[in-house]
């Protein structure tokens, strides 16, 4: 009898919403995770800046769960976040894939367009994220205003082809999305078109979660995850 070849495994680095937490995360993944391959594993990163639940929260999974953001909504605070990001990489890294859902798709896409000219550090924590799935992404701090002292969203416009994110990316958003809506297409067009691709939902300001639609997230995902 033939052995079953072991499946590959995939690190996955997983960045929640604010006024969420990881284990919201995961309730929120659960059935798109389903129809990821078997051996993917799964980091989770929290947020320790304790936040108000986000709309929609506390009716789906309750009032029991302290939520939490990435950071103080501070632009020292934002810097501070993306730097921990930074070390975690360094520290506990390389990842195929950090699957990002809202705020954390602006910290990674933040960390991911940040300046490393001067840093190598920075640099080498870029490295080690090979691919970024992007769920329902808000938009990005530009790291020049950060420095400035401002708080401010970073527009597509403003990021030259030259500086764009040219690994591989996996755009879910839809256009139901009435929290942060053209967010998530901002985000997306902060990517090279030749390593990006777009897969429209119908969850609004959420994940994937129907048959259908979790299935072919899923089947884009580790098609991008098996080409690395």
């Amino acid at each position: 009898m033939l052995s079953q070849p072991n499946p590959k495994v995939f690190k996955i680095l997983c960045l929640h919403g604010i006024g969420t937490n990881c284990e919201i995360l995961k309730l929120q993944t659960a059935s798109l995770r389903q129809h990821l391959p078997s051996g993917c594993t799964y980091d989770w990163y929290p947020g320790l800046h304790p936040s108000p639940p986000a709309p929609g929260i506390r009716e789906a999974f309750g009032t029991s769960h302290q939520c939490f953001s990435y950071f103080d909504g501070s632009a020292k605070g934002g810097m501070e976040a993306v730097d921990k990001l930074a070390d975690h990489l360094l520290t506990h890294g390389p990842y195929d894939a950090i699957l990002a859902f809202s705020m954390g798709g602006a910290l990674a896409a933040t960390l991911l367009l940040r300046p490393d000219q001067q840093d190598p550090q920075v640099r080498e924590a870029k490295s080690k994220i090979k691919s970024v799935v992007f769920l329902s992404s808000i938009m990005p701090s530009g790291w020049d205003e950060l420095e400035s002292g401002r708080v401010t969203f970073l527009k597509a416009n403003r990021v030259s082809e030259e500086n764009k994110i040219a690994i591989p990316t996996v755009h879910a958003w839809s256009n139901k999305d009435v929290h942060y809506p053209g967010m998530a297409k901002q985000v997306m067009n902060m990517c090279k078109q030749e390593t990006r691709v777009e897969v429209k939902h119908g969850a609004g300001h959420g994940i994937p979660s129907v048959q259908g639609e979790a299935s072919e997230l899923a089947m884009v995902i580790t098609h991008m995850l098996e080409r690395l």
